[in-house]
């Protein structure tokens, strides 16, 4: 127990935790309520985009933004072209089974203007 604390003191380590949400919740702003391990499950549904975001996780404790259900993935929509859907400023994300689109020409999914330690797996576009 000592040695878990004195982890988390010199390294930030937290065991984080899950949120679930449905489409009828801001996403977006969900996700800038994040810290380091924590991650949010998204149901079925439609979500409304652009989203950015401007803070990750933590080494071994990402952010992680994923799919309740990787067989009826939530779908990111956004039908503008004044941003991506999905723009990245931040380290340590994990992104899982989301379906981004429809969208417009010219228009990308997800962007990733800066970061590291940032993966993309199962998505759709």
């Amino acid at each position: 127990m000592l040695r878990a604390f004195l982890a988390f003191l010199l390294l930030g380590v937290t065991s984080g935790w899950a949120e679930e949400i449905g489409p009828e919740v801001d996403w977006c702003q969900a996700i800038h309520a994040l810290a380091p391990g924590d991650e949010l499950v998204l149901r079925p549904g439609d979500y409304q985009g652009p989203c950015t975001i401007r803070h990750g996780g933590n080494p071994g404790a990402p952010v992680v933004i994923r799919a309740k259900d990787p067989h009826d993935p939530p779908r990111i929509v956004y039908l503008q072209r004044s941003s991506n859907v999905l723009n990245i400023y931040a380290d340590h994300v994990l992104i899982r089974g989301l379906q981004f689109g429809p969208t417009l020409p010219g228009v990308d999914g997800i962007r990733i203007h800066r970061g590291s330690d940032i993966a993309v797996e199962e998505g759709r576009f």
